[in-house]
């Protein structure tokens, strides 16, 4: 579609090239997205491989950073996924505007209120994206990312999440901070050609801490974490028929023009009394 569209267009063929030109970046960018994403998590998963020959049945040191004790957040490939998804609704809304603007025109003059009600909805979806991507952007920006270090690397099921996140704020927030952890049961279905995912919270618990509890550290505001995880709670990894269980910590402080905010995710397993693997121990 880009060959043939960039080919009329150079032809002179004026609106049909310009759409057929746009309908095939879209389709690239949506064709490419999942290739993408598998490459990024094949390219997890080699990497990890020297982690997982040297520690089997201990997944918690599968992950670089789990393996140092610690848990980079995901502030960067927030921004990266944020972008990615308002550059492709706006191209997407690009290609059908073109495809439908006399589809339109004819509409807006026999039924105005609803066909410009429709078009309104249509600029927002990407103008809202964008927004938010350059909002995260300028999060990452001014706080760069931060680091939760664990006291006790895993957590296991039946105990608790504790340690600190090491932000690089600079001033203490006025407000404190506010903390939420998550278990998140994914699900991914597939029918014939095409496949779907849900994500669902089945538990969370949250927190606000007053500022007296922050502290300060060499780098910027320490963040203390303190969660009891319940003992029928679900482990991190696969559960079979398409499910799986992740475990994420938000923190979030209200400040004067951007607000910080940094998402980790965990590793939380189930142990037996000698700290050995019970089950469900896989994060793939």
């Amino acid at each position: 579609m880009v060959i043939a569209g960039l080919k009329d267009l150079n032809s002179g063929s004026g609106d049909e090239s310009i759409g057929l030109l746009l309908a095939g970046v879209a389709f690239t960018g949506v064709a490419v997205l999942p290739f993408y994403a598998l490459f990024v998590k094949s390219n997890s998963y080699f990497a990890s491989l020297p982690l997982r020959k040297q520690y089997p049945g201990q997944p918690w040191m599968w992950r670089e950073d789990w393996a140092q004790g610690i848990v980079r957040d995901k502030s960067r490939a927030a921004m990266i996924g944020r972008w990615m998804a308002a550059v492709l609704a706006s191209v997407g809304l690009l290609v059908v505007g073109s495809e439908l603007r006399e589809k339109f025109d004819y509409y807006a003059s026999a039924y105005p209120a609803p066909a410009w009600a429709v078009a309104g909805l249509a600029v927002l979806i990407p103008v809202a994206l964008l927004l938010r991507a350059i909002y995260t952007t300028l999060q990452y920006r001014k706080f760069g990312s931060s680091t939760l270090v664990l006291s006790k690397n895993p957590c296991a099921v039946g105990s608790r999440v504790s340690g600190r996140v090491e932000s690089s704020l600079g001033e203490t927030p006025q407000n404190g901070a506010t903390l939420r952890l998550e278990c998140i049961r994914t699900k991914r279905q597939s029918r014939g050609k095409s496949s779907s995912t849900k994500r669902t919270t089945v538990w969370f618990a949250d927190q606000t801490l007053d500022s007296f509890r922050l502290r300060q550290g060499p780098a910027g505001v320490y963040v203390p974490v303190e969660f009891a995880i319940p003992s029928d709670a679900q482990a991190t990894g696969k559960a079979g028929g398409g499910i799986s269980y992740s475990w994420k910590l938000e923190v979030s402080a209200k400040l004067p023009g951007v607000d910080y905010r940094c998402e980790f995710e965990l590793p939380v397993f189930l142990l037996d009394r000698d700290g050995m693997l019970l089950e469900r121990g896989s994060p793939d």
